[in-house]
Formats: structure tokens, sequence, C-alpha cells
């Protein structure tokens, strides 16, 4: 028994940065992810079908896509095209992206713009 209590005394502060770390991307996930989600669905409301589909495409790429498949698209891929993020705000960008074309799609973010789905 106090073998196992060492152990778990000895993982504890690498376990509580780990919660900081969720803690941190949970935040900033939420709070972008809710902003691009309004931002899509407002756009998704325009009259212009180029940027309605554009809009829909957004949501349909990433819905259709699977999460870690998009991490590693950002993390991995966005430095062959000269963008190379740390990895902290590679995953707060693909959570964010996530988040934003779920969050469109709910009725939430279309009763924040007064607007039937």
């Amino acid at each position: 028994m106090n073998e196992l209590i060492s152990v778990v005394l000895n993982a504890l502060p690498a376990m509580l940065q780990g919660a900081q770390f969720t803690v941190l991307f949970t935040v900033a996930s939420l709070f972008f992810g809710f902003i691009l989600a309004l931002l899509v669905a407002a756009l998704r409301l325009t009259r212009s079908k180029i940027v309605n589909a554009l809009a829909r495409g957004y949501v349909s790429a990433i819905r259709g896509t699977p999460l870690l498949v998009q991490i590693y698209l950002i993390y991995f891929g966005l430095p062959s095209l000269g963008i190379a993020l740390e990895p902290i705000p590679a995953g707060i960008l693909a959570l964010s992206l996530n988040v934003g074309a779920y969050l469109s799609e709910s009725p939430a973010a279309w009763e924040c713009l007064g607007a039937k789905h």
C-alpha cells in the first residue's frame, strides 16, 4: 500500500500539470470555437451562394474528418506550407476549428443571430 501511495505522490505534479493544460485547451478552444461558430452561422445566412457554399464546405470538411486527422494536418501539414506552430497553439487551433464547425450547426448559434435554422 505504501508503494502505491508513493507512486501516486510521485506522479501528482505531472498529473496536475496535465490538468492545467486540459483546462487551458478547453477554455481557449471553446472561446475561439464559439466565435468561429457565430461567424460561420452568420456566413450561412448570407444571400451569396458562394459564401454560403464555403461555410457549408468548411462545416462538412471538419465534421467529415476525424479530429486526430485535423490535429495531424495542422501540426505536421502546415509546416510544409511554411506555417509552423508550437504544439499548444496548434492544438488550440485544431480544437477551435473543430468546435466552431460543430457549434455552428447548433440551434444556440442560430438563436444568437436571431435566425431560424
